[in-house]
């Protein structure tokens, strides 16, 4: 279908060439494109109220973002401040709950024969802690968290030994009354 209309147009391309649209068509065109006569078209005035509107309220956005940074940068730095310069060694409240902890398994621990290994593991963690606690006293503001996070570690990891073992020697113990009364059986 193409090429027929392809053929029609080679065919009258003259015809269509001679002919010129009705001025009164190209003024109404003008019309309702806008431009003046002149063939440029026509610019419509910026409305200031609005433009102005759209100025302010940028400017408001960005001053309000700046002093919710500035707010919460100050916060921040206020905080930090006050935690690297008043904080104890570890919170009396934190030692005292992982101390309560410890000394529990550690009475759990005491009616039971436990060998000195254990005894020799929570020499050395104790020893590390207070090697732990000398570093925080003689290190720089910046540095002593990681150290209350050791400290805390070492307490953590003082209540794992404790439980494994506990958890060791209880199921042998359960084992060997299971074993005793299964004897007494066999002996009535």
């Amino acid at each position: 279908m193409r090429d027929k209309l392809e053929n029609f147009i080679h065919q009258n391309r003259p015809d269509f060439d001679d002919r010129v649209p009705d001025p009164k068509i190209w003024d109404r065109i003008d019309q309702e494109i806008g431009s003046s006569g002149g063939g440029q078209a026509k610019v419509r005035p910026i409305n200031r109220w609005r433009w102005l509107g759209m100025v302010a309220s940028v400017a408001l956005l960005i001053g309000l973002g700046m002093v919710i940074g500035m707010q919460m940068a100050s916060k921040n730095s206020a905080t930090e401040t006050v935690a690297d310069v008043d904080l104890p060694i570890i919170d009396e409240d934190v030692e005292s709950y992982y101390r309560g902890q410890v000394n529990r398994r550690l009475q759990r621990l005491a009616r039971y024969e436990y060998a000195a290994e254990v005894q020799s593991d929570l020499q050395e963690m104790d020893d590390f802690l207070l090697q732990l606690k000398e570093e925080f006293s003689n290190a720089p503001p910046q540095d002593r968290k990681e150290i209350v996070a050791a400290m805390i570690d070492n307490y953590k990891n003082r209540i794992e030994l404790l439980e494994r073992v506990l958890s060791k020697l209880e199921s042998t113990n359960q084992d060997t009354q299971k074993k005793s009364e299964k004897d007494e059986d066999i002996n009535i």
